[in-house]
């Protein structure tokens, strides 16, 4: 498993009406590929699919990036974006490609 944590600051959590969202995007799929590449190598994204839970507020979000399964080409990951109160706002699963 890896950790990673940035901060989420009012304007940018308010701004634009998408935004947030692809940024937590963006953060997960980040998460997973640094996993991949402590482990095993460069990779590339396949396929991902995020599914948002509650509203991302400002402070701290930690996300956690794990295998869930292991090819020899082919992975699945997955990675959950956690709100400060331990409360899972977000949670990804994608299918990744080493290179």
């Amino acid at each position: 498993m890896l950790h990673g944590e940035f901060r989420c600051a009012a304007p940018d959590v308010q701004s634009a009406r998408h935004t947030p969202w692809r940024v937590i995007a963006t953060a997960l799929d980040v998460s997973m590929g640094h996993l991949l590449h402590r482990h095993y190598g460069t990779g590339a994204t396949l396929e991902m699919k995020v599914q948002y839970f509650a509203a991302i507020r400002t402070g701290t979000l930690r996300c956690e990036a794990s295998f869930l399964k292991r090819g020899r080409k082919i992975f699945f990951l997955q990675a959950k974006a956690i709100q400060g109160d331990n409360e899972v706002a977000a949670l990804a699963t994608s299918t990744w490609k080493l290179l």
